[in-house]
């Protein structure tokens, strides 16, 4: 698990689907979901899949 002092210590990029896409946030040291920070193992798996992919498309940044 990701404990809370780390959750507040640290800026966590996170990564989600809304079964089209793949989403990704920053935690900004904010309080992540439980089903992120649950398994600090899992999170760190789904992060670095992502993290060493190659971008095949361009970001689109949500302006709110």
């Amino acid at each position: 698990m990701i404990s809370e002092i780390e959750q507040q210590s640290f800026d966590f990029d996170w990564f989600f689907t809304d079964g089209t896409n793949i989403e990704f946030a920053a935690s900004g040291g904010g309080k992540l979901p439980l089903t992120i920070s649950v398994s600090r193992l899992d999170f760190d798996i789904v992060s670095t899949y992502f993290n060493t992919r190659t971008r095949i498309c361009d970001a689109v940044i949500n302006p709110k």
